[in-house]
């Protein structure tokens, strides 16, 4: 036997390790910036051969079988039946990946992150999400936002691309990475996507990659505003190659292009698969090890402060800040540019818009119904005769989330219109400031008609939205219970469990978490002082049996929000209308649906699929309120000393939320409004503020001001 020279081994041994670290499909180093930017099937293989992680997909799974418990809507999720039909069994699913786990079927880690993200999405419920670990925090990106328009006709649709998520920087991106210039493909009207219809494609990315809303059509309002654009894959594993890895376009000049789509790492990209790991560790010990130095009533004061039931979450802001952190960090500069949100078609005066009256609908059918066909749909063609010149902003907060406008044409009456964006507004007292203006200034000129413009509208603090309700509805003049002939409160309860037992057992978290001082008794609308709010209610739904609680008002911490000096006006428009595309959630939807179900305001839905028979939702993931898996493990943790039954935390850096409290419209005790559809008055076909509603350029408010004037008209 000839043995090799030893500097032959060394050798060799170096060319091993050199090829061995080059093989890593996860060294993905910066290429654009401080990210990487490029072919998102190189993201995809780095993903698929992260080693499978057994003790932390374990530690996972103990912890979504809590979450499983403490999930109001658990069991009806299993087989909701009609309108939305939702089968997503997480008993089942759940089950299912833990005996994967421990009988080592996964073959990579990102293979039990992608079951669990798809045993999460299919519930299209905002407030209940999993996020997988930080490591896998990248994007999708498609290098052009689209915009949708009624064509001439009247009868189709017309899609045009517009500059993608980057502005202008997206060209140059595109052109230095992919050596592609997509520059001439901006503001091209495009009939075909993949070889399908522009509104089939928006669609299909809208149910894989937009899962907040249970209504399809909103969802396809959702995709419209910017969603369709980009897509965080640590939320929606990539599924259809051909329709994420590129686009085939056909324009409606007979073009017809392929463009590559982009993956997108911010904050330097990913350095290997070590690294990748690293990010995925949980990070609740430092949070953990600062509570230690804190007394437990200490701990429950900070608690307090955080107004974890009440604070709520404005969920398109979240996930706007997601992707502007990791641009943030990527030291990429967003070049402005003229067409993108700002010199787009537009909506054009002397066009018009359909108003589809579904009252008919409703006296024939009640206020449930997920189908018009077969059922005659009066149709009126609004002309748009309008003037932007007749909106005006009379006063908005600092971050224009809250603008009180007035619209006035000569021909309608006065009309004000409140557009709040977020229920958790950047700064609350200037939100409550422009409020007060505009009740003021109604007072002051008798103005009769408020338009609430609650399109995108995320939700955020239930305090707030209850405190608008009272201060627009005179039988709801206060939160004080007793004072006025009604509360404005939302009627919920929470489903009982194991896991929630365990939590009221615990004197501190049962404070924090599960209080029935936290709640008002219906009949006698004083906060409960006694522990029968648990007296369980026991029901069958989606095949499964469960104990609730007694149905209550919620929050009673809400009483004598917001404090202070604030003094309500006894002032009260004569005739409310909520003006929405669907997209208004959570505290939103709380707010739009109690004026809907007492018939204080009509509504009036807009966008969604041309010709679509099935109307639009009002409103999304009205559910009741989301609380932070990790904040209620980590309190679990501090207060239970591993208390069996209680949330254990996760060991990894993933994040999940569930729906807690679960709302009921007062006319309807037994579905939780979440699966309910709830189809607005009158529907409108209009489309343009759902590329550009921007009210400090001319066109979003030339848009915002045709919108308007449609609502002015019927």
């Amino acid at each position: 036997m000839t043995l090799p020279r030893p500097g032959l081994l060394a050798l060799g041994a170096l060319v091993a390790l050199v090829v061995c670290v080059a093989a890593d499909p996860c060294t993905l180093p910066t290429t654009f910036g401080n990210a990487f930017v490029g072919d998102p099937k190189k993201l995809l293989d780095c993903f698929t051969q992260v080693p499978f992680q057994k003790e932390q997909a374990q530690d996972t799974i103990k912890a979504l079988k809590s979450l499983r418990e403490l999930y109001s809507f658990t069991d009806i999720s299993a087989n909701s039946g009609a309108p939305y039909d939702l089968k997503s069994d997480l008993y089942q699913l759940i089950d299912a990946m833990e005996s994967k786990v421990n009988n080592n079927q996964y073959s990579n880690d990102y293979a039990f992150q992608t079951d669990v993200m798809n045993a999460f999405n299919p519930l299209f419920d905002a407030h209940t999400l999993y996020r997988a670990p930080a490591g896998y925090n990248c994007f999708l990106i498609r290098p052009f936002n689209i915009e949708a328009a009624v064509g001439p006709s009247g009868n189709d649709m017309v899609y045009t691309l517009r500059p993608g998520p980057f502005d202008a920087t997206t060209v140059t991106m595109w052109k230095q990475i992919f050596k592609v210039d997509i520059s001439s493909l901006n503001n091209q009207v495009v009939t075909k996507i993949n070889g399908v219809s522009p509104t089939e494609h928006v669609m299909k990315v809208a149910q894989n990659f937009i899962s907040t809303y249970k209504d399809q059509g909103v969802r396809y309002n959702a995709a419209l505003r910017g969603r369709w654009a980009q897509t965080i894959l640590s939320m929606f594993p990539v599924t259809d190659p051909n329709m994420d890895f590129q686009m085939t376009l056909t324009l409606a000049n007979g073009q017809v292009v392929t463009v590559p789509n982009a993956g997108f790492c911010g904050g330097g990209g990913i350095s290997s698969t070590s690294g990748l790991l690293g990010k995925n560790r949980g990070s609740a010990s430092a949070a953990l090890a600062v509570l230690e130095t804190m007394t437990p009533e200490q701990v429950y004061e900070q608690a307090k402060s955080q107004r974890i039931l009440l604070q709520g979450l404005d969920i398109y802001r979240e996930q706007r800040e997601l992707f502007n952190s990791a641009v943030r960090s990527s030291n990429i500069v967003i070049k402005p540019s003229a067409p993108l949100r700002r010199d787009s078609a537009g909506f054009q005066p002397g066009h018009s818009i359909d108003a589809h009256d579904y009252r008919y609908a409703k006296r024939a059918l009640g206020r449930e119904f997920a189908t018009t066909e077969g059922i005659p749909i009066p149709v009126t063609k609004l002309p748009a005769n309008f003037d932007a010149s007749n909106l005006h902003i009379m006063s908005a907060s600092s971050s224009m989330d809250t603008v009180f406008m007035k619209y006035n044409d000569s021909v309608h009456p006065t009309h004000y219109i409140l557009r709040l964006t977020s229920f958790a507004p950047d700064d609350e007292s200037e939100t409550l400031d422009v409020i007060q203006t505009m009740i003021r200034m109604g007072q002051r000129d008798k103005v009769k008609h408020l338009i609430l413009d609650m399109a995108n509208n995320g939700g955020g603090i239930i305090c707030m939205s209850d405190l608008l309700l009272a201060l627009l509805v005179k039988d709801w003049a206060t939160l004080e219970p007793g004072v006025s002939p009604a509360v404005p409160y939302g009627i919920y309860d929470f489903r009982q469990s194991a896991s929630s037992n365990a939590i009221r057992a615990n004197d501190y978290l049962n404070r924090i978490f599960t209080k029935y001082q936290g709640y008002m008794d219906i009949n006698t609308e004083k906060v409960y002082n006694n522990a029968s709010f648990y007296n369980p209610i026991s029901r069958t739904r989606g095949g499964y049996t469960s104990q609730y609680t007694q149905q209550a008002y919620f929050p009673a911490e809400c009483i004598g929000y917001p404090g202070g000096s604030f003094q309500a006006i006894p002032y009260y428009f004569d005739h409310l209308t909520v003006l929405t595309d669907g997209t208004c959630g959570s505290a939103c939807a709380l707010f739009a649906s109690q004026l809907q179900s007492y018939n204080y305001a009509r509504v009036i839905s807009y966008g969604g699929p041309l010709g679509r028979k099935i109307p639009l939702s009002t409103a999304s993931f009205a559910g009741g309120n989301v609380l932070d898996y990790g904040t209620v493990a980590m309190y679990a943790y501090y207060y239970g000393n591993k208390q069996p039954g209680l949330p254990p935390l996760m060991s990894s850096s993933a994040l999940a939320r569930f729906n807690f409290n679960e709302y009921y419209e007062y006319n309807e005790l037994n579905i939780p409004r979440e699966f309910l559809k709830r189809p607005a008055d009158i529907h409108l076909d209009y489309y343009a503020t759902l590329f550009n509603d921007d009210l400090t350029t001319a066109l979003g408010k030339s848009n915002c001001a045709a919108l308007y004037s449609a609502v002015l008209a019927v």
